[in-house]
Protein backbone atom coordinates (compact mmCIF):
# COMPACT_ATOMS: atom_id res chain seq x y z
CA UNK A 1 0.00 0.00 0.00
CA UNK A 2 1.66 3.28 -1.49
CA UNK A 3 -0.09 6.79 -0.77
CA UNK A 4 1.06 10.21 -1.74
CA UNK A 5 -1.10 12.59 0.35
CA UNK A 6 -0.95 16.32 -0.55
CA UNK A 7 -1.73 19.47 1.25
CA UNK A 8 -2.27 22.07 -1.17
CA UNK A 9 -3.85 24.76 0.78
CA UNK A 10 -1.18 27.61 2.83
CA UNK A 11 1.81 25.81 4.54
CA UNK A 12 1.67 23.44 1.60
CA UNK A 13 2.73 20.30 2.08
CA UNK A 14 3.43 16.68 1.09
CA UNK A 15 3.71 13.05 2.76
CA UNK A 16 4.49 9.57 1.53
CA UNK A 17 2.96 6.44 3.44
CA UNK A 18 4.17 2.83 2.86
CA UNK A 19 2.78 -0.15 4.17
CA UNK A 20 1.35 1.59 6.94
CA UNK A 21 4.06 3.72 7.83
CA UNK A 22 4.62 7.72 7.00
CA UNK A 23 8.12 7.52 5.51
CA UNK A 24 8.59 11.30 4.43
CA UNK A 25 7.07 13.96 4.25
CA UNK A 26 8.21 17.65 3.55
CA UNK A 27 6.67 21.33 3.42
CA UNK A 28 7.01 22.94 0.17
CA UNK A 29 8.34 26.40 1.52
CA UNK A 30 11.65 24.26 2.31
CA UNK A 31 12.22 23.98 -1.37
CA UNK A 32 10.78 27.17 -2.65
CA UNK A 33 11.95 29.55 -0.05
CA UNK A 34 8.80 31.52 0.32
CA UNK A 35 7.59 30.72 3.84
CA UNK A 36 3.91 29.60 4.42
CA UNK A 37 3.90 28.15 0.57
CA UNK A 38 0.70 28.03 -0.69
CA UNK A 39 -0.80 25.60 -3.89
CA UNK A 40 0.50 22.61 -5.20
CA UNK A 41 3.62 20.97 -3.42
CA UNK A 42 5.11 19.80 -6.27
CA UNK A 43 8.68 20.08 -5.34
CA UNK A 44 7.82 18.15 -1.71
CA UNK A 45 5.82 15.74 -3.98
CA UNK A 46 9.03 14.58 -5.81
CA UNK A 47 11.04 14.72 -3.22
CA UNK A 48 8.76 12.03 -0.66
CA UNK A 49 8.67 10.05 -4.23
CA UNK A 50 12.39 10.07 -4.55
CA UNK A 51 12.87 9.55 -0.84
CA UNK A 52 10.78 6.33 -1.24
CA UNK A 53 12.53 5.17 -4.23
CA UNK A 54 9.42 5.26 -6.17
CA UNK A 55 7.70 6.69 -9.39
CA UNK A 56 4.63 8.21 -9.41
CA UNK A 57 2.80 4.74 -11.27
CA UNK A 58 4.16 2.65 -8.08
CA UNK A 59 1.47 4.79 -6.33
CA UNK A 60 -1.85 3.39 -5.45
CA UNK A 61 -3.80 6.56 -4.42
CA UNK A 62 -2.85 10.35 -4.32
CA UNK A 63 -4.48 11.65 -1.71
CA UNK A 64 -5.69 15.18 -2.19
CA UNK A 65 -6.43 16.96 1.34
CA UNK A 66 -10.15 19.15 1.08
CA UNK A 67 -12.72 19.60 -1.44
CA UNK A 68 -13.15 23.16 -0.67
CA UNK A 69 -10.17 25.80 -1.32
CA UNK A 70 -10.63 29.35 -1.99
CA UNK A 71 -8.93 29.96 -5.44
CA UNK A 72 -8.63 33.70 -5.01
CA UNK A 73 -6.63 33.34 -1.65
CA UNK A 74 -4.84 30.72 -3.26
CA UNK A 75 -4.02 32.26 -6.21
CA UNK A 76 -2.63 35.41 -4.51
CA UNK A 77 -1.03 33.03 -1.53
CA UNK A 78 -2.39 35.32 0.81
CA UNK A 79 -0.94 33.91 4.13
CA UNK A 80 2.38 33.45 2.26
CA UNK A 81 2.79 37.16 0.71
CA UNK A 82 0.05 39.36 2.58
CA UNK A 83 1.93 41.83 4.88
CA UNK A 84 0.74 43.61 8.25
CA UNK A 85 -0.37 46.45 5.71
CA UNK A 86 -2.13 43.88 3.76
CA UNK A 87 -4.04 41.79 5.56
CA UNK A 88 -5.48 45.59 7.57
CA UNK A 89 -6.18 46.60 4.00
CA UNK A 90 -8.19 43.59 3.46
CA UNK A 91 -10.56 44.36 6.09
CA UNK A 92 -10.59 47.87 5.56
CA UNK A 93 -11.21 47.66 2.02
CA UNK A 94 -13.25 44.19 1.38
CA UNK A 95 -14.92 43.27 4.80
CA UNK A 96 -15.73 46.86 5.97
CA UNK A 97 -18.05 47.55 2.93
CA UNK A 98 -19.30 44.40 2.41
CA UNK A 99 -20.34 43.63 6.26
CA UNK A 100 -21.71 47.14 6.96
CA UNK A 101 -22.88 48.89 3.93
CA UNK A 102 -23.81 45.57 1.46
CA UNK A 103 -21.56 46.91 -0.97
CA UNK A 104 -19.26 44.03 -2.75
CA UNK A 105 -15.96 44.98 -4.12
CA UNK A 106 -13.53 43.33 -6.32
CA UNK A 107 -11.30 41.62 -4.39
CA UNK A 108 -8.87 40.81 -7.32
CA UNK A 109 -8.97 44.19 -8.21
CA UNK A 110 -7.85 45.32 -4.46
CA UNK A 111 -4.69 43.61 -4.61
CA UNK A 112 -3.94 43.12 -8.27
CA UNK A 113 -1.31 45.76 -8.05
CA UNK A 114 -0.75 45.17 -4.16
CA UNK A 115 0.98 41.40 -4.76
CA UNK A 116 2.56 41.16 -7.36
CA UNK A 117 5.44 38.21 -6.50
CA UNK A 118 4.79 34.57 -5.67
CA UNK A 119 1.35 34.23 -7.64
CA UNK A 120 0.40 30.55 -8.07
CA UNK A 121 1.49 29.32 -11.63
CA UNK A 122 0.15 25.70 -11.54
CA UNK A 123 -3.42 25.76 -11.60
CA UNK A 124 -5.42 27.42 -14.01
CA UNK A 125 -7.43 30.18 -12.48
CA UNK A 126 -9.86 31.04 -15.87
CA UNK A 127 -13.15 32.27 -15.03
CA UNK A 128 -12.92 31.42 -10.93
CA UNK A 129 -11.43 34.80 -9.79
CA UNK A 130 -14.58 36.99 -9.54
CA UNK A 131 -15.43 36.50 -6.45
CA UNK A 132 -14.36 35.69 -3.02
CA UNK A 133 -15.59 31.86 -1.88
CA UNK A 134 -18.19 31.90 -4.41
CA UNK A 135 -19.67 27.99 -4.26
CA UNK A 136 -19.71 27.18 -8.09
CA UNK A 137 -15.96 28.67 -8.04
CA UNK A 138 -14.64 26.65 -5.61
CA UNK A 139 -16.02 23.30 -7.17
CA UNK A 140 -14.70 24.33 -10.08
CA UNK A 141 -11.61 24.45 -8.62
CA UNK A 142 -11.51 21.18 -7.05
CA UNK A 143 -11.38 19.80 -10.62
CA UNK A 144 -8.67 22.08 -11.45
CA UNK A 145 -6.85 21.21 -8.77
CA UNK A 146 -6.67 17.98 -9.53
CA UNK A 147 -6.35 18.39 -13.70
CA UNK A 148 -3.21 20.19 -12.26
CA UNK A 149 -2.05 17.16 -10.05
CA UNK A 150 -2.78 14.86 -13.48
CA UNK A 151 0.00 17.43 -15.54
CA UNK A 152 2.48 18.16 -13.63
CA UNK A 153 3.08 15.25 -11.20
CA UNK A 154 1.63 12.61 -14.14
CA UNK A 155 -0.87 10.92 -12.22
CA UNK A 156 -3.27 9.11 -13.70
CA UNK A 157 -6.82 10.70 -12.60
CA UNK A 158 -8.42 7.41 -11.41
CA UNK A 159 -5.77 7.03 -8.48
CA UNK A 160 -6.36 10.55 -7.21
CA UNK A 161 -8.40 10.10 -4.32
CA UNK A 162 -10.36 13.81 -2.56
CA UNK A 163 -10.29 13.56 0.84
CA UNK A 164 -12.33 16.19 3.18
CA UNK A 165 -10.40 18.51 4.96
CA UNK A 166 -12.33 17.45 8.37
CA UNK A 167 -11.48 13.74 7.60
CA UNK A 168 -7.48 14.53 7.04
CA UNK A 169 -7.14 16.17 10.42
CA UNK A 170 -9.10 13.18 12.33
CA UNK A 171 -6.79 10.70 10.52
CA UNK A 172 -3.60 12.44 11.67
CA UNK A 173 -4.78 13.52 14.93
CA UNK A 174 -5.83 9.48 15.69
CA UNK A 175 -3.23 6.96 13.64
CA UNK A 176 -0.42 9.68 13.73
CA UNK A 177 -0.65 9.50 17.41
CA UNK A 178 0.60 6.44 19.65
CA UNK A 179 -2.26 4.07 20.09
CA UNK A 180 -4.66 3.90 22.70
CA UNK A 181 -7.89 2.32 21.79
CA UNK A 182 -11.16 4.37 21.31
CA UNK A 183 -10.85 8.03 21.68
CA UNK A 184 -12.39 11.21 21.13
CA UNK A 185 -10.83 13.57 18.79
CA UNK A 186 -11.84 17.15 18.26
CA UNK A 187 -10.68 19.55 15.70
CA UNK A 188 -10.78 23.41 16.30
CA UNK A 189 -9.52 25.63 13.21
CA UNK A 190 -10.62 28.44 10.70
CA UNK A 191 -12.36 26.55 8.40
CA UNK A 192 -12.56 23.11 6.89
CA UNK A 193 -14.72 22.51 4.03
CA UNK A 194 -18.10 22.06 6.26
CA UNK A 195 -16.73 23.32 9.46
CA UNK A 196 -14.73 24.84 11.82
CA UNK A 197 -15.15 23.08 14.79
CA UNK A 198 -16.09 18.91 14.93
CA UNK A 199 -16.25 15.77 17.14
CA UNK A 200 -15.53 12.69 16.28
CA UNK A 201 -15.23 9.13 17.90
CA UNK A 202 -12.30 6.74 17.09
CA UNK A 203 -12.90 3.08 18.12
CA UNK A 204 -10.20 0.23 19.16
CA UNK A 205 -10.30 -0.51 15.10
CA UNK A 206 -9.50 2.78 14.18
CA UNK A 207 -13.20 3.21 12.38
CA UNK A 208 -13.50 7.43 13.11
CA UNK A 209 -17.39 8.23 13.26
CA UNK A 210 -18.27 11.53 12.75
CA UNK A 211 -20.70 13.17 15.92
CA UNK A 212 -21.12 16.67 16.27
CA UNK A 213 -19.74 19.79 13.65
CA UNK A 214 -20.43 23.31 13.74
CA UNK A 215 -18.97 26.54 11.67
CA UNK A 216 -19.75 28.31 14.81
CA UNK A 217 -16.11 27.51 16.46
CA UNK A 218 -14.85 31.01 15.73
CA UNK A 219 -11.48 30.18 18.28
CA UNK A 220 -9.37 30.01 15.62
CA UNK A 221 -10.44 33.41 14.10
CA UNK A 222 -10.47 34.84 17.72
CA UNK A 223 -6.72 34.52 17.64
CA UNK A 224 -6.30 35.21 14.27
CA UNK A 225 -7.98 38.71 14.65
CA UNK A 226 -6.22 39.33 18.14
CA UNK A 227 -2.99 38.79 16.35
CA UNK A 228 -3.75 41.23 13.67
CA UNK A 229 -5.16 44.21 16.49
CA UNK A 230 -1.75 44.05 18.42
CA UNK A 231 -0.35 44.48 14.68
CA UNK A 232 1.37 40.89 13.76
CA UNK A 233 0.74 38.75 10.77
CA UNK A 234 -2.07 36.54 11.01
CA UNK A 235 -1.24 32.56 10.43
CA UNK A 236 2.33 33.26 11.41
CA UNK A 237 2.48 35.17 14.51
CA UNK A 238 -0.31 33.95 16.51
CA UNK A 239 2.78 32.17 19.28
CA UNK A 240 3.82 35.40 19.53
CA UNK A 241 0.73 36.52 21.11
CA UNK A 242 0.85 33.74 23.03
CA UNK A 243 4.18 33.99 24.23
CA UNK A 244 3.05 37.28 24.93
CA UNK A 245 0.25 36.50 27.22
CA UNK A 246 2.12 35.31 30.60
CA UNK A 247 3.33 38.93 31.10
CA UNK A 248 -0.09 40.04 31.35
CA UNK A 249 -1.39 41.42 34.82
CA UNK A 250 -4.66 39.75 36.19
CA UNK A 251 -6.16 42.91 36.58
CA UNK A 252 -5.10 43.32 33.03
CA UNK A 253 -6.57 40.08 31.83
CA UNK A 254 -10.22 41.15 33.58
CA UNK A 255 -10.19 44.21 32.09
CA UNK A 256 -10.39 42.35 28.50
CA UNK A 257 -11.71 38.88 29.10
CA UNK A 258 -15.62 40.20 29.38
CA UNK A 259 -15.23 40.91 26.09
CA UNK A 260 -14.61 37.56 24.82
CA UNK A 261 -16.90 35.66 27.18
CA UNK A 262 -19.52 37.57 25.49
CA UNK A 263 -19.39 36.09 22.10
CA UNK A 264 -19.32 32.06 22.14
CA UNK A 265 -20.27 29.65 24.62
CA UNK A 266 -20.17 25.88 24.58
CA UNK A 267 -23.35 24.15 24.23
CA UNK A 268 -22.96 20.06 24.83
CA UNK A 269 -20.50 19.13 21.81
CA UNK A 270 -20.44 22.07 20.29
CA UNK A 271 -18.78 25.99 20.41
CA UNK A 272 -21.19 28.54 19.01
CA UNK A 273 -22.45 31.84 19.41
CA UNK A 274 -23.77 33.65 22.76
CA UNK A 275 -23.65 36.84 21.18
CA UNK A 276 -23.14 37.22 17.32
CA UNK A 277 -21.39 40.87 16.41
CA UNK A 278 -21.72 41.78 12.92
CA UNK A 279 -17.90 41.19 12.46
CA UNK A 280 -15.33 39.29 14.93
CA UNK A 281 -12.45 41.90 13.89
CA UNK A 282 -13.90 45.62 13.97
CA UNK A 283 -15.98 44.27 17.07
CA UNK A 284 -13.02 43.96 19.35
CA UNK A 285 -11.18 46.45 17.85
CA UNK A 286 -13.71 48.41 18.79
CA UNK A 287 -14.50 47.02 22.63
CA UNK A 288 -10.61 46.72 22.91
CA UNK A 289 -9.09 49.79 21.81
CA UNK A 290 -8.86 50.94 25.87
CA UNK A 291 -7.18 47.41 26.62
CA UNK A 292 -3.65 47.20 27.13
CA UNK A 293 -2.02 45.43 24.50
CA UNK A 294 -0.67 42.31 26.79
CA UNK A 295 -4.02 42.29 28.52
CA UNK A 296 -5.90 41.75 25.28
CA UNK A 297 -3.23 39.21 24.73
CA UNK A 298 -3.55 37.10 27.97
CA UNK A 299 -7.35 37.54 28.12
CA UNK A 300 -7.75 36.01 24.75
CA UNK A 301 -5.23 32.85 26.37
CA UNK A 302 -7.05 32.87 29.15
CA UNK A 303 -10.56 32.72 27.54
CA UNK A 304 -9.59 29.56 24.42
CA UNK A 305 -7.93 28.20 27.16
CA UNK A 306 -11.41 28.17 29.46
CA UNK A 307 -14.03 27.35 26.30
CA UNK A 308 -11.33 23.96 25.45
CA UNK A 309 -11.53 22.95 28.77
CA UNK A 310 -15.58 23.21 29.14
CA UNK A 311 -15.60 21.37 25.65
CA UNK A 312 -13.28 18.66 26.45
CA UNK A 313 -15.20 18.02 29.46
CA UNK A 314 -18.38 17.91 28.01
CA UNK A 315 -16.72 15.48 25.64
CA UNK A 316 -15.74 13.37 27.50
CA UNK A 317 -19.24 13.63 29.53
CA UNK A 318 -20.95 13.17 26.55
CA UNK A 319 -19.22 9.79 25.09
CA UNK A 320 -17.40 8.43 28.13
CA UNK A 321 -14.20 8.16 26.64
CA UNK A 322 -11.00 9.92 28.15
CA UNK A 323 -8.38 9.61 25.67
CA UNK A 324 -8.35 12.84 23.28
CA UNK A 325 -6.79 13.79 20.23
CA UNK A 326 -7.32 16.84 18.35
CA UNK A 327 -5.62 18.41 15.52
CA UNK A 328 -6.62 22.10 13.74
CA UNK A 329 -5.00 25.27 13.92
CA UNK A 330 -6.14 25.40 17.27
CA UNK A 331 -4.39 22.64 18.46
CA UNK A 332 -1.18 24.32 17.65
CA UNK A 333 -1.77 26.27 21.13
CA UNK A 334 0.39 24.43 23.03
CA UNK A 335 -0.28 26.48 26.78
CA UNK A 336 -4.15 25.05 25.74
CA UNK A 337 -2.83 21.81 25.68
CA UNK A 338 -1.00 21.77 28.67
CA UNK A 339 -4.31 23.03 30.60
CA UNK A 340 -6.44 20.11 28.80
CA UNK A 341 -3.67 17.55 29.63
CA UNK A 342 -4.18 18.50 33.22
CA UNK A 343 -7.97 18.27 33.46
CA UNK A 344 -8.60 15.15 35.89
CA UNK A 345 -11.31 14.38 33.15
CA UNK A 346 -8.44 13.72 30.83
CA UNK A 347 -7.02 10.28 31.26
CA UNK A 348 -4.62 10.60 27.88
CA UNK A 349 -4.00 13.63 25.92
CA UNK A 350 -2.08 13.57 22.68
CA UNK A 351 -1.62 16.42 19.85
CA UNK A 352 0.37 15.19 17.13
CA UNK A 353 3.19 18.22 15.63
CA UNK A 354 2.41 20.84 13.48
CA UNK A 355 -1.22 19.64 14.12
CA UNK A 356 -3.07 22.43 12.03
CA UNK A 357 -3.34 22.49 8.31
CA UNK A 358 0.94 21.78 7.34
CA UNK A 359 0.03 17.69 8.21
CA UNK A 360 -3.10 17.73 6.54
CA UNK A 361 -1.17 15.61 3.76
CA UNK A 362 -0.10 13.33 6.40
CA UNK A 363 -3.66 13.18 7.56
CA UNK A 364 -4.98 12.67 3.91
CA UNK A 365 -2.62 9.96 3.45
CA UNK A 366 -3.58 8.05 6.36
CA UNK A 367 -7.47 8.22 5.69
CA UNK A 368 -6.75 7.16 2.15
CA UNK A 369 -5.45 4.27 4.00
CA UNK A 370 -7.90 3.76 5.84
CA UNK A 371 -10.17 3.71 3.36
CA UNK A 372 -8.39 1.03 1.46
CA UNK A 373 -8.02 -0.90 4.43
CA UNK A 374 -11.97 -0.98 5.30
CA UNK A 375 -12.58 -1.71 2.06
CA UNK A 376 -10.90 -4.73 2.16
CA UNK A 377 -12.29 -6.29 5.53
CA UNK A 378 -9.38 -4.88 7.44
CA UNK A 379 -9.11 -2.97 10.69
CA UNK A 380 -7.22 0.41 9.97
CA UNK A 381 -5.75 0.37 13.55
CA UNK A 382 -4.00 -3.10 13.25
CA UNK A 383 -1.93 -1.67 9.87
CA UNK A 384 -1.55 1.91 9.73
CA UNK A 385 1.27 3.35 12.39
CA UNK A 386 1.91 6.56 14.42
CA UNK A 387 4.64 8.98 13.24
CA UNK A 388 7.14 8.22 15.63
CA UNK A 389 9.57 11.14 14.89
CA UNK A 390 9.12 13.90 12.44
CA UNK A 391 12.54 13.95 10.72
CA UNK A 392 10.86 13.08 7.72
CA UNK A 393 12.67 15.79 5.00
CA UNK A 394 16.09 15.07 2.92
CA UNK A 395 19.30 15.18 4.43
CA UNK A 396 22.35 16.26 3.32
CA UNK A 397 25.81 14.93 3.02
CA UNK A 398 29.55 16.41 3.24
CA UNK A 399 29.36 16.13 -0.77
CA UNK A 400 26.02 18.86 -0.16
CA UNK A 401 27.95 20.65 1.73
CA UNK A 402 30.80 21.39 -0.02
CA UNK A 403 28.99 22.09 -3.62
CA UNK A 404 27.04 24.52 -1.57
CA UNK A 405 29.46 26.33 -0.54
CA UNK A 406 31.58 26.05 -3.14
CA UNK A 407 28.28 28.14 -5.20
CA UNK A 408 28.23 30.71 -3.03
CA UNK A 409 31.81 31.39 -2.89
CA UNK A 410 32.17 30.70 0.96
CA UNK A 411 35.86 30.22 1.17
CA UNK A 412 36.47 33.91 -0.28
CA UNK A 413 34.73 35.00 2.80
CA UNK A 414 34.35 32.32 5.48
CA UNK A 415 37.24 30.21 7.01
CA UNK A 416 35.80 26.71 6.64
CA UNK A 417 36.89 24.13 8.88
CA UNK A 418 36.22 20.27 8.48
CA UNK A 419 36.08 17.21 11.08
CA UNK A 420 34.50 19.62 14.03
CA UNK A 421 33.49 17.68 16.87
CA UNK A 422 31.23 17.86 19.66
CA UNK A 423 34.18 19.73 22.24
CA UNK A 424 34.93 22.59 19.03
CA UNK A 425 31.35 23.24 19.65
CA UNK A 426 30.67 23.08 23.31
CA UNK A 427 33.75 26.19 23.46
CA UNK A 428 31.85 27.89 21.44
CA UNK A 429 29.13 28.02 23.51
CA UNK A 430 30.99 28.51 26.67
CA UNK A 431 32.63 31.32 25.00
CA UNK A 432 29.01 32.86 24.26
CA UNK A 433 28.91 32.35 20.74
CA UNK A 434 26.08 30.92 18.57
CA UNK A 435 25.71 28.43 17.27
CA UNK A 436 23.46 26.70 14.59
CA UNK A 437 23.98 23.22 13.89
CA UNK A 438 22.16 21.11 10.82
CA UNK A 439 23.02 16.88 11.28
CA UNK A 440 20.55 14.22 9.57
CA UNK A 441 16.84 14.52 7.97
CA UNK A 442 15.12 17.59 7.76
CA UNK A 443 11.93 18.16 10.43
CA UNK A 444 8.73 18.11 9.45
CA UNK A 445 6.73 21.44 10.18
Amino acid sequence: MKVLGIHDGHDASAALLVEGRIVAAAQEERFSGLKCEYGMPLLAARYCLAAGGLAIGDLDVVALSSNTLNPVLSYFKRNATYSVRDWVFEQEAYWRPLIFEGKRVDYCSLFKDRITRHLDEYYDYDGILSGYMLPEEMTLFRERRIAGLVKHLGVDRSRVAVITHESSHHAYAYFGAPRAGAAVVLTSEGIGDYSNGTVALADAAGRIAPKAHTRDNHLGHLYQYGTLMLGMKPHQHEYKVMGLAPYASEYEIQRAIGVYREVLQVNGLQIGWKKRPKDLYFHFLEQLRHCRFDGVAGALQAYVEEMLCEWVANCVRETGVRTIRIAGGVAQNIKAGRSLAAMPEVEDLFICPAAGDTSNSIGAAYAAAADLLVAAGKAPAEHLFPVEQVYLGPAYGDDDVRAALDEIGAKKKYRVRRGVTADDLAGHLADGRVIARMAGRMEFG
